[in-house]
């Protein structure tokens, strides 16, 4: 171990000191010892007063002395921020004490019971002379005028809402005023709280900074996030039911670990009417339900994770459920008996027989698609034929679009996109053929291996018009992946893969992708599947709309659309005589293949090879066209979803747990759609301009995707509690990322996650253009709609 400078100086001091004064000692025996020892101590302190002021001077640059300067006045400064930081945070500390003694004066209510509550008595206005409150505080706890008067110091701008239950009455301010029955499940906003006669009354308003009235507590739900679920589309799932508790869905969750076995029990126990009415409360209707035309939405008011007991342990949510049908014809308990009803009410032969089908086939019409090209016309003119000779080409649209590649690196490309066929019925001979004849494969190859899909099928949903048609497809035939989102050389470069599938979702128009896999394609097969399988994840749905072909191309492209027309004449001759086309949902398990499961779940491809797969195309199709007839006849016959107080449901299929049952979406106003976008798109610019950081751009998204989750009508720049982010059953996956997961990324993995919020960003845009699927809620002015946006169309 080195010693200091100075700690030497001292040493030598000390011991020449000594030195001196035994020196001195021995010449001056008769000297009295304290003059001695004076003397000494006057050369220690000559001593210790050089050394003290070499000490002084600065250290040679670079020595050892300089660097031990540098490395102490570095240590106080880093002792200085941290005893900053830890004011900071005790500061934080006491405000969040406040917080929490502040918290009881906020309701909190009581649990409901399953049964609707029953309207009680209307309570006396009491009179303003004569109050009867105890005290009423407004959410800070500050003292109010007294009885149902209007608040002094209300709490605005809060996140605090409640949802009001069966005959929940509103009182007026004033005394003169009358009492309000509101619909059941109004969102209301809670700006205070008073005691009188025993019980607790809510100031509420519609609108976090307006105070409408007073409620009885008990006659509410409260309800802090704008999550809600509505059914997936219904494919090959099974039908949702609704329990009174989760005890028996545990059971059929274990029942797993033998098979689905008591699943697949239970829907016959249902069918047959030989189940218990006390644990299932209500079952989805046989008919789906369209949340366009009969909107309804499920708070989520509760929930518990959970497993299945099968081989791969799937998760799944066990979600307590308010349910609301903001159309229901009647506000009473719809039974499970009655729904079976409804399945098997005759159906209605004539609106059958007028039941019409579209498809658009968008053709990757390059080079290399010769053969291709070829099937698809002679699929149209085969298919065509048959609709003629069975009586229905009145009912059977066709429509052709052929795509290529950008034009401006060379002319000879002729085209992005063209419509040789617009969706049409009974179009004449010479039109139908005449339109065949002119998609040809382009007699000069492109920039690239990618086109420009995205481009045909953004045409084939935006420029058709697709109201006349009551089931829609496009199917899309290409041997290349597409451009996407950021590409410089797509005809629009904000268009993504997540955009065109929830566009096709809010059109009603099934997609499928058959996707050729050939040789000279190979180094564009990874991120062509990728796309792809975003493409169809985004459309949602239990059915496989995903396909690759492998092998002989052309001969497996064939077979494929031999099984579609032959599996799709039988079903569209019985609707055209008005019959119903019936569908059972197949499951399939380790048929000889162990990945078999696994196709087309989640966006995966179900392969079409020599050995396997050559139905999989019109499987799929016929399955869809089983879903639109089931909605087309909901819509006749007003099917609605059950309506009741409150349930438990499984958010996964109970026979299938890789199939979901229900969407997640969150609730989100027009204002803070537009704000949303807004904030999404200055943080592009400013990243694409360099003016913030990585790590700023992380903290911005995550601001803005917070707000959305949690609360539609948030004033910008209000502060969120982030527990509350934690206490949600679902949140985008950006949402669950850290800080320091962001920071570890590199660049290009930065980059693809900034894409996708470009891609979010062209999302909001086309919902914010469209009255669809924007909902006005009860008890709401209609500049309050909502709309239900899935959540993980969140960045």
């Amino acid at each position: 171990m080195r010693l200091s400078m100075s700690f030497l100086s001292v040493v030598a001091v000390l011991g020449l000191g000594v030195g001196l004064g035994l020196a001195t000692a021995r010449r001056a025996d008769a000297q009295d010892a304290a003059t001695a020892a004076a003397e000494l101590r006057g050369l220690i302190d000559t001593y210790r007063a050089a050394v003290e002021a070499q000490e002084q001077r600065p250290p040679v640059e670079g020595s050892e002395a300089a660097v031990r300067r540098i490395l102490e006045a570095e240590q106080a400064r880093l002792s200085a921020l941290e005893a900053e930081q830890k004011n900071r945070s005790d500061a934080n500390a006491i405000n969040a004490k406040l917080i929490q003694s502040l918290l009881p004066a906020f309701p909190r209510t009581t649990a409901a019971p399953v049964d609707p509550v029953v309207q009680p008595a209307p309570l006396p206005d009491p009179a303003p002379q004569a109050p009867q409150a105890a005290g009423t505080t407004a959410g800070g706890g500050a003292a109010v005028v007294s009885g149902f008067g209007a608040l002094q110091d209300p709490y605005l701008g809060g996140d605090r809402r409640v949802l009001t239950l069966p005959g929940a009455i509103v009182r007026p301010l004033k005394a003169d005023g009358r009492n309000r029955e509101l619909p059941v499940f109004s969102i209301l906003y809670v700006l205070g709280r008073t005691e009188m006669n025993g019980s607790t009354y809510l100031a509420v308003g519609r609108t976090a900074d307006l105070h409408e009235g007073w409620i009885d507590e008990t006659q509410t739900e409260e309800w802090n996030s704008m999550l809600v679920l509505q059914f997936a589309p219904l494919g090959k799932r099974r039908p949702a039911v609704f329990w009174s508790d989760p005890e028996p869905l545990r059971d059929i969750l274990d029942s797993h670990f033998t098979g689905p076995q008591e699943a697949q029990q239970l829907y016959v126990d249902i069918a047959e009417g030989n189940y218990d009415g006390s644990a299932v409360v209500a079952i989805e209707p046989a008919r789906p339900v369209a949340a366009d035309t009969r909107p309804y939405f499920m708070p989520i008011i509760g929930h518990v994770p959970a497993q299945f007991d099968d081989i791969d342990r799937t998760e799944v949510f066990l979600l307590e459920l308010a349910m609301v049908n903001l159309q229901s014809r009647e506000r009473e308990q719809v039974t499970s008996e009655e729904e079976l009803r409804l399945a098997e009410e005759k159906q209605n032969t004539e609106a059958l027989k007028e039941f019409r089908t579209g498809v658009i086939f968008v053709v990757d019409s390059t080079l290399s698609m010769g053969p291709y090209i070829d099937g698809v016309r002679d699929f149209m003119r085969s298919f065509r034929q048959t609709t003629v000779e069975q009586g229905f080409d009145d009912r059977m649209g066709f429509g052709l679009i052929g795509y290529r590649d950008t034009t401006a690196n060379d002319k000879r490309v002729e085209y992005t996109t063209r419509t040789f066929l617009p969706l049409e019925m009974q179009v004449q001979d010479d039109s139908f053929e005449g339109a065949l004849k002119q998609i040809k494969p382009s007699s000069v190859s492109t920039t690239d291996w990618r086109e420009d899909a995205l481009a045909g099928i953004e045409d084939a949903l935006t420029q058709t018009d697709w109201s006349e048609y009551d089931a829609r497809y496009v199917v899309l035939v290409t041997d290349a992946g597409p451009r996407v989102l950021g590409d410089a050389l797509a005809r629009n470069a904000a268009l993504g893969p997540r955009s065109i599938g929830r566009l096709a979702e809010r059109q009603g128009v099934s997609l499928s992708i058959v996707h050729i896999l050939t040789d000279a394609g190979k180094q564009d097969h990874r991120a062509a599947t990728s796309a792809y399988a975003e493409l169809t994840r985004a459309r949602g749905g239990s059915v496989p709309s995903y396909f690759t072909v492998r092998g002989d191309g052309p001969a497996r492209f064939s077979e494929a659309l031999t099984a579609l027309a032959r599996q799709l004449a039988e079903p569209l001759n019985r609707l055209r005589q008005g019959e119903v086309v019936d569908s059972e949902p197949r499951l399939k398990i380790f048929e000889g293949d162990t990945f078999l499961a696994l196709e087309g779940i989640d966006g995966a491809p179900v392969v079409i090879s020599e050995d396997r797969g050559s139905e999989a195309l019109a499987d799929g199709i016929v399955t869809e066209l089983f879903r639109f007839q089931q909605e087309y006849l909901g819509e006749l016959d007003g099917g609605e979803a059950p309506d009741f107080y409150r349930a438990w449901v499984a958010d996964r299929d109970l026979v299938d747990p890789r199939v979901a049952s229900m969407d997640v979406k969150v609730l989100i106003t027009r204002d803070q759609l537009s704000d949303f976008t807004s904030r999404l798109r200055d943080l592009v610019t400013r990243l694409d301009t360099k003016q913030t950081g990585a790590l700023d751009a992380f903290s911005t998204i995550v601001d803005v995707s917070s707000r959305a989750s949690l609360d539609p009508n948030a004033a910008v720049g209000q502060a969120l509690m982030p527990d509350y982010i934690a206490r949600l059953p679902y949140k985008s996956d950006f949402l669950s990322m850290e800080l320091d997961e962001w920071a570890g990324l590199g660049p290009q993995q930065q980059g693809e996650i900034l894409k996708t919020v470009r891609d979010r960003i062209s999302l909001f845009e086309d919902i914010a253009r469209t009255e669809a699927g924007w909902l006005d809620l009860p008890g709401r002015d209609g500049g309050l709609a909502v709309y239900p946006l899935a959540l993980d169309d969140l960045p």
